[in-house]
């Protein structure tokens, strides 16, 4: 993966030369996302257009500090994800620090970690309107892409294993639940909540968790317990209640 570093100080540059020109100030400030003012959105020759037409008293833009951290944060949001989600059971996320992992070659042998910003915010506001501009390096954007593969083929991969691992689980729950109900110490017990005390204790181990950790109540006043462990105890009560009333 190879970037090239297109200065953002040359737009910032060409910005403050026109403001110059037009007598406007240029002001650093802080972005904020948090606004609902109409917004109108330009791009960096359109902006400059416009400074020069309108003369605005002021021009305030932010530079945005490059973070490896964010970028990876954005690309697993991206995807649904939420801190915490991939510690989760069969979890299809993998963990920010695999990812960062995963492109810190990249960063080291580009150096990244020196670069000061990857992109510049750039606004004015006129007559209740907000005239805004966003450039991004491309080295950015080639980098976020980077990420956002991975993370991408990652969950791909994940959700392929899952389905795989939740066929393999249901061949062994059919064979599970035949052989529970044919369980005379089974059989003999009324109710599920001390049948599920007998199935826990007797084949707990033999049945497969379910992949991606759901859990199921299967009767009143019972814990909740794994899905697969709750269906074989249904599954296998209603074959006993089958045999014996139809």
């Amino acid at each position: 993966m190879a970037f090239e570093q297109q200065p953002l100080q040359a737009v910032l540059d060409s910005i403050r030369s026109v403001c110059a020109e037009t007598q406007t100030a240029v002001i650093r400030g802080t972005l904020s996302h948090g606004d609902s003012a109409p917004t109108i959105g330009l791009e960096p020759a359109e902006l400059l257009s416009a400074i020069q037409a309108e003369k605005p008293a002021a021009v305030f833009y932010s530079l945005i500090a490059f973070d490896p951290d964010d970028f990876i944060d954005l690309a697993l949001r991206a995807n649904d994800w939420r801190e915490g989600y991939e510690k989760r059971p069969g979890s299809r996320f993998p963990t920010p620090e695999k990812v960062r992992a995963y492109v810190q070659p990249q960063i080291d042998s580009l150096e990244l970690r020196s670069i000061a910003h990857h992109e510049l915010h750039v606004c004015y506001s006129r007559d209740g309107c907000l005239r805004t501009m966003t450039v991004s390096e491309d080295w950015a954007e080639e980098f976020y892409g980077a990420v956002a593969d991975f993370v991408e083929a990652y969950i791909q991969d994940a959700e392929i294993d899952n389905d795989e691992a939740e066929e393999r689980a249901k061949a062994t729950m059919a064979d599970m639940i035949k052989k529970v109900s044919q369980d005379e110490g089974f059989r003999a017990i009324r109710g599920l909540p001390k049948r599920l005390l007998y199935l826990q204790k007797h084949y707990g181990s033999q049945i497969p968790p379910h992949p991606r950790g759901r859990l199921s109540r299967p009767a009143q006043h019972v814990e909740l317990v794994d899905l697969h462990v709750a269906t074989v105890l249904i599954e296998a009560s209603n074959l006993i209640w089958a045999e014996a009333n139809l």
